[in-house]
């Protein structure tokens, strides 16, 4: 579920890669994940809406809230 990587030049995801100049903010968003579609609990997890410019955002999936914190500070730092 966390397996996203920053570059000086990019956020890498799915086998994708998404420059980091296009990127204009990042945020952090409460939610749940089914893994067994729409029955039985959710696993709490966080969602980092990435806007970059596209008429849908990026939409990634974090476990914990300190990975999130941690991947959205270095996806700003390195944009800027």
């Amino acid at each position: 579920m966390e397996q996203y990587l920053v570059s000086d030049n990019a956020l890498y995801f799915e086998g994708k890669y998404l420059p980091l100049s296009l990127i204009e903010s990042v945020s952090i968003h409460d939610s749940t994940y089914n893994p067994h579609g729409c029955c039985g609990r959710g696993i709490p997890v966080k969602k980092l809406k990435i806007e970059y410019g596209s008429d849908k955002p990026l939409i990634l999936m974090v476990e914990k809230d300190k990975n999130a914190q941690r991947l959205a500070e270095m996806i700003m730092r390195q944009g800027t």
